[in-house]
């Protein structure tokens, strides 16, 4: 695996790195891990010095007063009207006592008595190839091994065996389905372009079967009988709409046809009516009709006008129905067209996003069935790097770096994960 930059600037910046292989195993790393356990425990007996990130609480006896610091950045602690005082690399017990001269020289207190406890230590960092890099909470006796278990261990070790194989099955497991996606898309596709073609029954075209990965992994039979038994129900729907429309439109232009006809009587009553009247008012003009009989022919001419127009009114009426059934049959023909075109365009593009996922667990697959990864979760295919970074001077660390090394506060642990020098056979 390829290692960031990160460890070499913490070399840079911190005085001592030291590294132990992983996969380089013999009597020598036995002898080295042992040595390891003798340079930790004489470490341990040896007092603890301060680094940057301490917490400490300083006690002035005489007064009863306490004050809670970090040693900062510079690996000073500040007090007041005293400043900052360098404590890094030094013991309780003398920074205790360079405190105490310090404020008994300033003049702020007289015997101070001063006392210094640890509150917290400096944290310990983990970086490099390891699941959860960063800053851990330092805890005596902390080991290189313990540190790693904090960080959620080497990203060699990140993934187990079980996990790959239950990932590969279910990987299998998408695969069939996307397939299966697939072909119910085609077999849908199919449908919508014959019934767009208006076509009365239809037959799945190669060019869409060939475009299934595994049709052999289908059933393509049944998934056709249930697309055509939804195709026969959308014609027999469309079928019904369109002889009511049409038996609506009929109707429509039946009373046309009767109002039509039903005006031609009224407007042969209006001309009727019309030359009796005329022949009324003659008859009247020489004294041979009465006023009565003049305005019993008029009423009858002018209820004949209205009726005429009534007639007229309604075959508007029925004219303007007769072009509603019209519009609305053929909007019902143009939506239809419209939704199939666009779900037609829908199915085109899930197709080609469902090829491409497909493709796409297929290299998964080949990934998790391949050599690469099996050969990656052997333990004596990678090497395991071990490096301390101390920013203590005095700090004697061992040559060989081993789960059982003793960490201090401060120190930062770079793990690092190469692959394996290929060893040749029988060597």
């Amino acid at each position: 695996m390829r290692r960031d930059g990160f460890g070499q600037i913490l070399r840079t910046g911190l005085r001592r790195v030291t590294r132990r292989t992983v996969g380089q195993a013999g009597p020598a790393l036995a002898f080295a891990a042992a040595m390891t356990t003798l340079s930790a425990a004489a470490l341990s007996a040896e007092p603890y010095r301060l680094v940057a990130g301490d917490r400490i609480a300083l006690t002035f006896s005489a007064q009863g007063t306490t004050e809670e610091m970090t040693v900062d950045i510079d690996g000073q602690v500040r007090l007041r009207d005293l400043g900052g005082v360098d404590v890094e690399g030094l013991t309780l017990d003398a920074a205790e006592d360079l405190l105490s001269g310090r404020i008994e020289e300033a003049g702020i207190y007289l015997n101070p008595q001063i006392s210094m406890m640890i509150l917290e230590y400096s944290p310990v960092m983990v970086a490099g190839d390891v699941t959860r890099p960063g800053r851990f909470e330092f805890s005596p006796g902390m080991t290189v091994a313990a540190a790693l278990a904090l960080s959620g261990g080497t990203q060699a070790s990140g993934v187990s065996r079980f996990e790959i194989d239950r990932a590969r099955t279910e990987n299998e497991g998408l695969i069939r389905s996307l397939n299966l996606q697939i072909a119910a898309t085609v077999v849908r596709m199919a449908r919508l372009e014959a019934a767009l073609a208006g076509a009365e029954s239809y037959d799945l075209p190669e060019r869409l079967v060939s475009r299934i990965p595994s049709v052999a992994a289908v059933s393509l039979e049944a998934l056709n009988d249930a697309e055509q038994k939804l195709f026969d129900a959308e014609r027999q729907r469309e079928a019904a709409n369109m002889a009511s429309w049409a038996e609506e439109i009929e109707q429509i232009e039946t009373q046309q046809s009767l109002f039509q006809e039903r005006i031609e009587v009224a407007e042969a009553i209006i001309a009727s009516t019309g030359r009796e009247l005329d022949s009324a008012r003659q008859l009247q003009e020489r004294g041979l009709s009465t006023a009565g009989r003049l305005a019993t022919v008029e009423q009858r001419d002018a209820d004949a006008r209205a009726r005429v127009l009534e007639l007229e009114s309604a075959r508007i009426a029925a004219t303007r129905a007769l072009s509603d059934a019209r519009r609305a049959r053929a909007q019902f023909l143009a939506n239809r067209e419209e939704q199939r075109l666009s779900q037609l365009q829908d199915l085109r593009v899930d197709l080609d996003d469902l090829l491409l996922g497909y493709a796409r667990r297929l290299d998964q697959q080949a990934i998790l069935t391949g050599g690469s990864m099996g050969t990656l979760m052997t333990t004596d295919a990678v090497e395991v790097r071990y490096e301390v970074a101390s920013p203590r001077e005095e700090r004697d660390l061992p040559e060989v770096i081993a789960p059982t090394t003793r960490l201090l506060p401060g120190d930062t642990l770079i793990v690092s994960i190469d692959a394996a020098p290929m060893v040749a056979s029988g060597q």
